[in-house]
């Protein structure tokens, strides 16, 4: 299972949802063992379970998504995100 210091706001990851799976980005860790992830285009992040998520070793290849909206295009690059 993946830790919080693994983890950092903008990343991208895996979810896994029994036989479905679907890629979020990281808006911000909860607390030791959850992170709010965004799915979708929108503002709404879910508070999620670190043992449900994965991150993504190439992400470096994703140039831009639009996950989170227009404040998930700037996570992990602004101090407030």
């Amino acid at each position: 299972m993946i830790k919080a210091e693994d983890l950092r706001p903008g990343q991208l990851v895996l979810y896994t949802n029994g036989a479905t799976y679907e890629i979020g980005k990281v808006k911000r860790i909860a607390d030791d063992h959850h992170a709010f992830i965004w799915y979708s285009e929108g503002d709404t992040a879910e508070k999620t379970s670190f043992d449900r998520i994965f991150p993504i070793r190439n992400e470096a290849v994703v140039k831009e998504t639009s996950l989170g909206g227009t404040e998930g295009m700037f996570a992990g690059e602004l101090p407030f995100c």
